[in-house]
């Protein structure tokens, strides 16, 4: 397939096939979007210049010519056609593109079969190995190395089949899918974690199989990159007391969110072992400007509330120490 990148630097009009083809390849993206939109732009055009062209023609021979091209208002019509076509079949591409790619049943993994190139380095933290049905679990995906993440599809489903299990929230940079399709994407791009919430299934609903495809990148537009497939499994509890949620291998720190913010963000961070954690913010000049967390916390997923209301906009630095090794993250105030 053509890259509308070369229709663009032609000047020329795109024939329908290529942008018809375009957006059927899994856009990923508003730049990928945007392009597109300019390239319609520039076929419309060039069919409305056709159509004056075929005009003339038509104004100066005195034989019969065919209807469909001796009469402009056609080619305007199909124009005004394929702007309808467009504006169609925009939003349940991108609908399908964050819907149906998770890898669940029913579904395909475009992360791993479309943009493939190295393994990724995704992990999920919070999903329960044993659910008690209508419970609430908070559910973390993130990297542990590489590239940050440019977007995740994740949804659980019954067994083996296609039947969606649970219900799910949105949360930190997560959105909820659309429709029927039952799930949540990246809602926001190039991310160090996304964070959502799963309310298990009612009763009786026996065996439920989690699955996540994943793709890590540097930019929001790249089609190749780190990707990664994961299926978990979860058994119902027939008792109410569910098992312990796998801990954290490794000491971490995420970026919070929102950044850039004002006047307050949240800042996440997790931990392997038991020990005193040590959360402090600073300014740009190093001096300390709030401390956070001071004290034991326990092996897991943690988060802290930094208020930056009686701070000035400007560039602020977070640092974590735990067990000797510290690790900081930029914050951005913009008031």
């Amino acid at each position: 397939m053509h890259d509308l990148n070369d229709w663009n630097s032609k000047k020329v009009p795109v024939p329908p096939r290529a942008l018809r083809s375009y957006l059927l390849d899994c856009p990923n993206s508003v730049v990928e979007i945007t392009s597109a939109t300019t390239f319609l732009n520039f076929w419309i055009r060039g069919a409305v210049r056709k159509s004056r062209i075929q005009h003339q023609k038509f104004a100066g021979l005195k034989r019969n010519i065919p209807t469909e091209i001796s009469t402009p208002r056609l080619y305007i019509a199909g124009c005004l056609a394929a702007l309808v076509c467009f504006c169609v079949m925009e939003s349940p591409a991108h609908n399908s593109y964050t819907g149906g790619y998770s890898g669940a049943p029913g579904t395909s993994s475009c992360a791993s079969s479309c943009h493939a190139t190295t393994a990724g380095t995704l992990t999920v933290g919070g999903f329960p190995t044993t659910y008690v049905p209508g419970q609430t679990y908070t559910v973390t995906i993130l990297h542990s190395g590489g590239s940050k993440i440019i977007n995740v599809n994740a949804t659980t489903r019954i067994g083996t089949t296609a039947a969606i299990a649970g219900i799910f929230g949105a949360g930190t940079n997560s959105a909820l899918f659309t429709g029927t399709d039952g799930g949540v994407y990246a809602g926001t791009h190039l991310v160090d974690s996304v964070k959502f919430q799963w309310t298990a299934p009612i009763s009786g609903t026996g065996a439920v199989n989690f699955y996540l495809a994943g793709m890590q990148g540097t930019t929001t537009g790249s089609k190749s990159g780190q990707s990664t497939k994961i299926t978990l499994a979860a058994t119902e509890s027939t008792t109410g007391v569910e098992s312990i949620e796998p801990l954290p291998k490794v000491f971490a720190l995420f970026s919070n969110y929102p950044n850039p913010f004002n006047p307050s963000t949240t800042i996440s961070y997790q931990v392997p072992a038991a020990k005193h954690i040590l959360l402090r913010v600073y300014d740009a000049a190093g001096h300390e400007v709030a401390t956070l967390v001071d004290g034991m916390k326990e092996a897991g997923f943690h988060s802290a509330r930094f208020d930056a209301s009686k701070l000035s906009s400007g560039i602020y630095f977070a640092r974590l120490t735990f067990d000797g090794k510290q690790r900081t993250k930029k914050l951005v105030l913009m008031k």
